[in-house]
């Protein structure tokens, strides 16, 4: 399946200009958004039954897509668990390919693939009963980064030491630089992260093949893949680090050609108990058209089993003419062989069973086959499974139209349906629901919309609806507004009427012919188109109608393909006169056949010379497809002017499928394609732009390549090329409608919006769009908004007005003075500390037209939605511009405001402004300044361990600083006592009289200072950071010498250790002063010494007077800058170190 692209690209008819504005129609819907359900909860949806898992008591936990995936516990009896969730069915999980396993302790996992940091295998735990077990991720889902881009079925089994393996494969279409990785998880279902980062790409398979499965033989890792270019199944082993194992196989490269290219890919791999490796294929002879099915058996080694069946192989006996795939399931005993086919209503699954040597087993069942049979349109298995009782479990879908839904077949040990499951050992099972689907839009010149709608319930309507300008349906349109018609073909005519194209199924024709009927305005039959409004157009045998258009002059044109007796496919355009015969001046009688040019269509464009120019895919069936371009002439041939003789191919890298082409004003071509990019190993969609010669135009997009990625999957073009990009941006909660506006190189348009981006919120919750439509000065989005059990279709209208009002800035206002504090732009940061208070308010400022109201909308770390119908446009309101309080939180916010004409919000809307900013509460101190409390100056900054000399200045105070916000008190602490609380700058932590300083009565000694700044008196409020240092204290006389005995006012020496040196100012230029002493009378020495140890010079060594502290200048200014210490030795042995800092 090649990937699809859920989106369409438009080509708009009015440009946006500079001041321009979009915005949602409020006159449409509910607010621009208008919602269409489904005509009542029924039965009719898809269903599909994943996979299963036996739980104690005979319960079972079976895994269903819908497409999100939910569980349902069933009774042994096969009845609904009522006790189970919701009346036996769990909520849904966002999980894809779901998979149940059992661990060793009981409890179950639930994995697949989602969408974490890009596509990711998905786990869950649950706990034995199936409920959601907490303690697993905090009772998340766990996304788990993937070695491959985008993980496929997902393979599972145990290890020997409870280990379990995953192994995701990936499609080929998307693996072109990918092959097969796995995961190993631990016991408990976590990530092993010794095993790389839990994943890793295993080696041995080429890129861009397709995984056929995985079993293990006890610790050994089989796999295998089919060959890309034989068709070949190869096996290939891997050891549990994920190694290849050389040891399987006869070539040392861990490698088995089995030498057999499988029916239609379809092949299963499993395991025996005795680690013999089971390989099933669904085979074809092209000879003669045979099929038959295998099982081929294996040793450890990779060896054939010649005591195996026939040489290894067994072959299943033949029921069917046509299988559609085959699965193994082993017990301890031998394995079933498990197959499915389809005959027309019919589908039949046929059960054969093996003993471990390969014979049938012929008391099973039937001479070894049990045979079940459904009506129903399709069938498919999902998976099969035995239980400990040796009862074969197949969980799968059954479709009939219009619902798709799952079940679920026990088979006993013997071959017999297990009726205490369910009547015949199967149950069918779907629950009340309901969905809804709205595509292919076409608004007509009056400003309604034709929509295709199908509605699922218990019944199914389908067909068009007709909606008014408004939204509502027009009931004078068909019958109450839908004209029934179950074909996706329809088109508009020049004249308000509509024409539909569907396969017919009364045509008695040997060839098959499409129905063409034609309708007026009011969704009534136009009886002047050929019989009672209905034309059947003879076509081609075999043909499938795949694209309809009603062209200029309201000729038609049909588009398919056929199969040929040559054994190919043709692809054929149709062109019909207005009247629906065949236009002879095109092609061959209306026929032109696109033989060697693209092998499928996506998309077709008139051309204004009247020819037509196709896009699509272009393969000749190799690895790396292409997308491709013809343009045909007006008479249906090829124009050689363009590419080569009509014909332009392209690949940006491997695997590119084309999505849509469109005409940009100036004649050049913008063609939108899905492209595995080489420069990050991801599909993108991406844009090229080419010139009407259909070369591409290097100057367009990024590094002269002419690619350019948006980086969003819809998108449109403006009649000016200029490019507008939507999306749905998910940084928000809940996520807004992202429009951006590039010019026609593919460079930002900064006149639009904020740097060429405007952000909507979306009035849907869970919505996603898949297409854009315009028409006058609209833009229709259609999507669906998907509920727990209901999809709902949506569409949603865009207005681009020229002449609207707007929002031109947004200004913080302080709530207590009413006063603008400052403007708030784009990844602004604001304090809220700086606000005294912290009393706020934010006001939208508009320009232009007149503004009747403004609706604003903050989201993040608070909410808050608020309407505002006359100026001031305060956020939280105001009284006579008297703005109300709003104190905000520290946190992430986006705010968005737009005007509007009328009152309440209502009447046309102008231009929204939209900006992020960010909230921090900082409130902190600069730093303390040591005062002067005589004369009122500062002497310095206080640092941590700052020395402070009373001697010099013997009247002092400590002054806090105000640093970041706005403080309003200072609490004081010192040596970790309360000291006091300052109201009033300067914050003194001996107070002031009018800033003239007290003196703080202060003795020697060494001191911890801690002040906290608060933003309300009396230390209220929530505390800034505080400011805490360590000072000491000192005393010294003033210096009369270079080395003399203190003066009789010095204080007496205290120290515990007896003696004691300092130095100050600590750090020092080199001049300061040297303290020493000792409480008894001693001889001591004073020796200085540099940070290796080396003595530098001897200051003092002799006798001392107790209780003396002597002083002495310092003589270190000649020294370089660097760390020295002053030591302080007595005859006794005690020694004391101080270490000074010289600059």
């Amino acid at each position: 399946m090649k990937p699809k692209l859920w989106s369409l690209l438009l080509c708009l008819c009015c440009s946006i200009a500079y001041g321009q504005s979009v915005y949602w129609n409020n006159t449409f819907g509910n607010g621009g958004m208008l919602q269409k359900s489904a005509p009542q909860p029924g039965n009719a949806d898809y269903e599909v039954g994943e996979s299963s898992v036996q739980l104690s008591y005979g319960k079972m936990l079976v895994a269903v897509s819908r497409p999100n995936v939910y569980l349902v516990r069933y009774l042994a009896n096969g009845l609904l668990d009522s006790t189970f969730a919701n009346s036996g069915r769990s909520s849904r999980f966002f999980i894809n390919r779901p998979k149940l396993l059992k661990l060793a302790d009981g409890r179950l996992l639930l994995i697949g693939t989602g969408y974490g940091n890009g596509i990711s295998i998905a786990i869950q735990r649950l706990l034995a009963d199936g409920a959601i077990d907490p303690s697993f991720n905090g009772g998340n889902m766990l996304m788990v980064p993937y070695s491959s881009p985008v993980p496929g079925p997902v393979y599972h089994g145990t290890l020997p030491d409870g280990k379990l393996l995953l192994l995701a494969t990936t499609p080929s279409e998307y693996s072109a630089n990918n092959g097969p990785s796995i995961l190993r998880l631990l016991p408990n279902g976590m990530p092993d992260l010794t095993f790389g980062t839990g994943s890793k790409e295993l080696p041995g398979f080429p890129k861009n093949v397709r995984c056929i499965g995985m079993s293990l033989s006890g610790s050994r890792i089989n796999s295998g893949y089919i060959h890309p270019q034989t068709g070949n199944i190869i096996l290939v082993a891997h050891n549990t680090n994920g190694g290849v194992d050389s040891a399987f196989g006869n070539e040392g490269n861990g490698k088995v050609d089995l030498g057999v290219q499988p029916l239609q890919q379809t092949a299963a791999l499993s395991a025996l108990a005795d680690g013999r490796i089971l390989v099933g294929l669904n085979n074809l002879n092209p000879a003669n058209n045979q099929q038959w099915q295998e099982v081929r058996c294996l040793l450890p080694n990779g060896n054939p089993d010649p005591e195996f069946g026939t040489n290894g192989t067994a072959v299943v006996p033949q029921t069917t003419t046509v299988a559609s795939g085959i699965w193994l399931a082993p017990d301890t005993d031998g394995f079933n062989s498990i197959s499915y086919s389809s005959f027309g209503t019919y589908q039949k699954v046929t059960f054969t069973r093996f003993n471990n040597a390969g014979r049938l087993q012929t008391t099973y069942g039937i001479n070894g086959q049990q045979f079940i049979q459904f009506t129903a349109d399709y069938l498919e298995v999902k998976e099969a499974t035995v239980n400990s009782n040796k009862q074969l479990t197949l969980i799968g879908r059954l479709s009939t139209y219009p619902s798709d839904y799952f079940f679920l077949t026990r088979i006993n040990a013997n071959g017999q349906p297990d009726n205490t499951w369910s009547a015949g050992g199967t149950k069918f099972d779907f629950f009340p629901s309901k969905r809804v689907e709205m595509d292919n839009i076409k608004p007509m010149s009056s400003g309604s919309l034709l929509v295709r709608y199908t509605g699922m319930g218990i019944t199914r309507q389908t067909g068009i609806i007709k909606l008014t300008p408004k939204g509502s349906t027009d009931t004078t349109f068909a019958t109450k507004g839908l004209l029934s018609f179950d074909s996706r073909y329809f088109d508009t005519l020049s004249n308000g009427g509509l024409i539909t194209a569907e396969p017919s199924t009364v045509s008695t024709s040997p060839n098959p012919q499409v129905k063409l009927s034609r309708y007026g305005l009011n969704g009534r039959l136009d009886n002047s188109f050929g019989n009672a409004g209905v034309r059947l157009v003879s076509m081609p045998l075999n043909f499938q109608l795949t694209l309809f258009r009603v062209l200029p002059g309201n000729k038609l044109l049909l588009y398919g393909s056929f199969y040929n007796f040559q054994n190919n496919y043709r692809y054929v355009l149709c062109r019909l006169l207005a009247d629906g015969t065949p236009d002879a001046s095109f092609g061959e009688n209306g026929l032109a056949y696109l033989d060697n040019t693209i092998t499928s269509t996506r998309e077709i464009v008139n051309m204004p010379d009247g020819g037509l120019l196709i896009s699509g895919d272009y393969s000749n069936y190799s690895t790396n497809p292409k997308f491709g371009m013809t343009k045909l002439l007006s008479n249906g041939k090829l124009d050689p002017s363009f590419g080569n003789n009509g014909i332009v191919t392209d690949s940006s890298g491997q695997g590119t499928y084309s999505q849509k082409v469109m005409l940009q004003p100036d004649g050049n071509i913008i063609v939108a394609y899905y492209a595995l990019l080489p420069s990050n190993g991801y599909y993108k969609v991406v844009l090229g732009r080419y010139n009407a010669q259909g070369q591409r135009i290097q100057s367009f997009g990024n590094n002269g390549t002419g690619i350019l990625d948006l980086n969003t999957t819809t998108f449109a073009v403006l009649p000016d090329s200029r490019l507008l990009a939507l999306s749905l941006d998910y940084n928000y909660a809940p996520p807004m409608l992202r429009l951006e506006l590039r010019n026609s190189n593919g460079v930002i348009d900064s006149t639009f919006g904020i740097h060429g981006v405007e952000r909507l919120p979306v009035p849907a919750a869970n919505f996603s769009f898949m297409e854009t439509v315009y028409a006058g000065n609209k833009i229709y989005l259609r999507g669906a908004q998907y509920e727990e059990f209901e999809t709902n279709g949506l569409i949603g209208s865009l207005l681009i007005d020229t002449t609207s009002a707007a929002i031109a800035s947004f200004t913080l206002v302080d709530a207590t003075s009413n006063k603008d504090i400052r403007t708030i732009k784009e990844g602004d940061i604001i304090n809220i500390a700086d606000v005294r208070g912290k009393s706020v308010n934010i006001r939208a400022n508009t320009n232009g037209a007149p503004v009747g109201s403004v609706v604003m909308t903050l989201s993040g770390a608070q909410q808050k939605t608020q309407t505002e119908s006359s100026a001031p446009f305060a956020l939280f309101g105001n009284t006579n511009n008297d703005y109300w309080n709003w104190t905000p939180v520290a946190g992430q916010y986006s705010l968005y405001a737009r005007p509007f004409k009328g009152t309440k919000g209502a009447g046309a809307p102008g231009k929204a402004l939209n900006v992020s900013f960010r909230v921090k509460d900082e409130l902190t101190l600069a730093g303390l300044s040591l005062i002067n409390a005589d004369n009122n100056r500062v002497i310095r900054s206080l640092v941590n361990n700052s020395v402070v000399d009373l001697a010099y200045t013997p009247n002092i105070n400590v002054r806090a600083n105000p640093g970041v916000g706005y403080t309003e008190s200072v609490l004081f602490m010192v040596n970790g006592f309360y000291h006091r609380v300052e109201n009033t700058a300067p914050f003194a932590i001996a107070a002031d009289n009018n800033g003239d300083y007290n003196n703080w009565n202060i003795t020697p000694g060494v001191y911890n200072i801690a002040a906290f700044p608060y933003p309300e008196n009396d230390a209220k409020g929530l505390a800034g950071t505080p400011y805490n240092i360590w000072i000491n204290v000192i005393n010294s006389a003033p210096v009369a010498g270079s080395s003399i005995k203190s003066s009789g006012n010095a204080p007496a020496l205290k120290n515990e250790g007896g003696f004691t040196v300092g130095v100050y100012p600590n750090p020092t230029s080199g001049e300061g002063t040297l303290t020493y002493g000792a409480l008894k009378t001693s001889y001591l020495s004073v020796t200085l010494f540099d940070a290796t140890g080396a003595k530098v010079q001897q200051v003092f060594n002799g006798k001392v007077e107790g209780g003396v502290l002597y002083r002495t200048a310092l003589n270190i200014r000649h020294l370089k800058a660097g760390t020295y210490f002053y030591r302080i030795l007595t005859a006794d042995g005690g020694m004391q170190t101080v270490q000074v800092v010289k600059q």
